[in-house]
């Protein structure tokens, strides 16, 4: 019984580690390109040609009035060729990440690669992170604010990182967690603890 019990705990760890072990984590090429998709950055597999050059600028967040600012990313495109492209994922220059803000569209900066919607991203693996402005679009009676986003590897899922969404997570390592709750101000420390996550996870 223990022998059966050990087989099924180790074959259970290989379907997790093959899990984890997606093309882009693996692969010691980036293949540059554009991604459609989420399927085609995790499996390295840009179905679009990056033929321009990846350009920044900083897109303000924090109400009228503030110095606070972001770089975002866009490609150096006529508008026209990128509308016939269409809403994509993201892009990669073979050495970096680009991704949407969110996973959702915003009907003011929609998801296209020539709008400065596309943010670099920080950390690639089992989860990947990156700093993104949020509800930035004009007339939109939102005030633009900067979050961190987290894309899960293998749902495909991108969430804000907030309190809840941080206990979840951490929900995997007992003591971390206990630690966050014990946290002052923990809203200014949730980065902190993702990036602890991530290390021991």
């Amino acid at each position: 019984m223990k022998k059966l019990s050990l087989l099924l705990f180790l074959l259970s760890s290989i379907s997790v580690l093959a899990q984890s072990q997606y093309p882009v984590m693996k692969d010691s090429i980036i293949n540059p390109g554009i991604y459609r998709t989420f399927a085609e950055f995790r499996n390295n597999k840009p179905t679009i040609l990056l033929n321009h050059k990846i350009i920044s600028d900083e897109v303000s967040y924090g109400g009228f009035g503030s110095s606070n600012s972001l770089t975002a990313y866009a490609i150096d495109i006529p508008k026209k060729e990128g509308r016939e492209i269409g809403e994509v994922f993201g892009f990669s220059d073979g050495k970096n990440f680009y991704f949407i803000a969110s996973e959702y569209t915003d009907i003011y900066f929609p998801n296209k690669i020539h709008n400065f919607n596309f943010y670099k991203v920080e950390s690639v693996g089992k989860y990947c992170y990156y700093d993104a402005i949020q509800n930035s679009g004009p007339n939109s009676g939102t005030i633009p604010t900067r979050r961190i986003n987290v894309l899960n590897m293998d749902l495909g899922e991108i969430k804000l990182l907030s309190k809840s969404y941080l206990k979840e997570l951490l929900s995997e390592k007992p003591e971390l967690l206990e630690r966050f709750k014990k946290q002052e101000n923990k809203y200014q420390h949730l980065k902190e603890y993702l990036i602890e996550f991530l290390k021991v996870n």
